[in-house]
């Protein structure tokens, strides 16, 4: 026998595969006949031998070949096992509810650059935007090229991009705003049957992303001893990913990193550890663990919703937020200018920031008009800019002894690290 043939079953049925002898013995890879019965999947192998040339696409349907592509189990994510689940999952998503209601009548020779352009058409006339196009279309690129590989298609139809939209600047929150929103008590709306209560997670949240420029998850990840208070940083080595509802294990970028804790903030961690957390002394507990839920962090919403109420009672409405761009991966720009505003190296901002290009954080860049009115004057003045310098603040050297978990083991004493922590590149 020149071929191994056997069926699988997949969400629009059960279908034959074949996998051919080679010389040396071994078997190619699976190819999907696209019979359902051995005796035509047997003569459609009879076929390929006999003509001696590639599977001809006219056979298989878009709809057989696509089917579960990005589902674990399938062809392609067997030969792709590095690529992470939200990864596949998203794909899998646009392959459902973009491409597979187009192409699925197609045969995989009927599909060329017409058919493409036609589909682009399709896509345009429904007013999505142009990463979301880009996006499908280069999902549509993965299946085709695969199917090039695999035999099914002679040649993948060249894809080409639509031009990114001119980018729409952000209008941020400014420093003094941000400084107004952490100088006013965060609590929830008061209705007919719940008074108003303190938001001090969600506070906090904000506080750490503005502080740090963490991302959402990166923060829902926190785990207490993440936080290395005696040598001054924060570790991010994972991530919360909301759309899974599970830890992933890595960042988004997949590199973990290490960001300055500054006396502010470790002063804003401690205390909430010692008076609002209900398990502080354990380092291996979320820092923001979820109420109900054992095991599992704070949901997004209560960050999410504590800075649009914070927003509001600064007088930033909610259609004023929406007109700006206000959102919680605001803090991310937040940060990344006031680093940059501070002369701090672009190596090292990407490094904490967690960014993969420099490109990418020079654009995450906003300079306001008080940080060009301070570089006027420093250029006037002729001097030369200088990091600012945090003062430590004097309660906490108390605050961390009390929260100390064994005052006696030098190993678990907590001490205050007032220099500069810089990351090296």
């Amino acid at each position: 026998m020149k071929y191994n043939i056997y069926k699988r079953r997949l969400k629009h049925g059960t279908f034959f595969y074949v996998r051919f002898k080679n010389a040396d013995g071994t078997y190619s890879q699976a190819i999907n006949t696209g019979k359902k019965t051995r005796r035509d999947a047997m003569a459609y192998a009879d076929f390929i031998l006999a003509k001696n040339n590639k599977i001809p696409g006219d056979d298989v349907h878009f709809e057989v070949f696509a089917d579960g592509f990005f589902m674990p189990g399938s062809d392609y994510v067997s030969l792709n096992r590095h690529l992470r689940e939200d990864y596949l999952k998203n794909r899998q998503s646009v392959l459902i509810n973009h491409i597979m209601p187009f192409f699925k009548n197609y045969r995989m020779g009927e599909i060329n650059r017409v058919t493409i352009d036609d589909f682009k058409i399709s896509l345009s006339s429904r007013g999505m935007s142009t990463s979301l196009l880009n996006r499908i279309l280069r999902t549509l690129g993965i299946i085709l090229n695969f199917a090039e590989d695999r035999g099914i298609m002679e040649k993948t139809p060249r894809i080409k991009s639509e031009k990114d939209k001119p980018y729409k600047p952000i209008d941020m929150l400014t420093e003094d705003e941000a400084s107004q929103l952490f100088s006013i008590p965060w609590m929830t709306p008061a209705s007919y049957s719940h008074p108003a209560r303190p938001e001090t997670a969600g506070r906090l949240g904000n506080l750490i992303a503005s502080e740090t420029g963490l991302r959402l998850g990166e923060i829902q990840g926190l785990l207490i001893g993440d936080i290395k208070f005696s040598d001054g940083f924060i570790d991010i080595n994972k991530g919360w990913n909301n759309h899974l509802n599970k830890m992933n294990p890595t960042p988004k970028n997949g590199k973990s990193r290490l960001v300055p804790l500054t006396n502010k903030l470790a002063g804003e961690l401690l205390s909430y550890l010692k008076n609002h957390h209900p398990d502080g002394m354990n380092q291996t507990a979320f820092l923001f663990p979820a109420e109900k839920t054992p095991g599992k962090p704070m949901e997004k919403k209560i960050f999410v919703r504590s800075l649009e109420n914070a927003l509001q009672k600064i007088g930033i409405s909610p259609e004023e937020r929406k007109r700006r761009g206000i959102h919680f991966h605001s803090w991310r720009y937040v940060a990344n200018s006031r680093l940059i505003n501070k002369g701090i190296p672009l190596p090292n901002i990407q490094a904490i920031i967690g960014h993969l290009s420099d490109r990418m954080t020079a654009r995450y860049h906003i300079i306001s008009k008080k940080d060009l009115q301070n570089i006027k004057r420093i250029l006037d003045q002729e001097t030369p800019a200088l990091y600012d310098k945090t003062p430590v603040e004097n309660e906490l050297p108390g605050m961390m002894k009390d929260i100390t978990p064994d005052k006696g083991s030098p190993e678990n004493a907590l001490s205050v690290h007032s220099g500069w922590f810089l990351i090296c590149t």
